[in-house]
């Protein structure tokens, strides 16, 4: 799960944040948002 996760970040649809010394929290981007979109809709212009 975490190589995944680590992958959205890099290609940024999500962010990485630390929570504490043991926890990160993820976020979805402006541009993770509009890939989510575009990909539930069938619309591959904004993929």
């Amino acid at each position: 799960m975490y190589p995944n996760l680590d992958s959205l970040v890099q290609e940024g649809y999500i962010e990485k944040s630390a929570l504490d010394k043991r926890t990160n929290q993820y976020k979805l981007t402006d541009e993770g948002t509009i890939s989510c979109y575009a990909s539930s809709t069938g619309d591959s212009r904004n993929s």
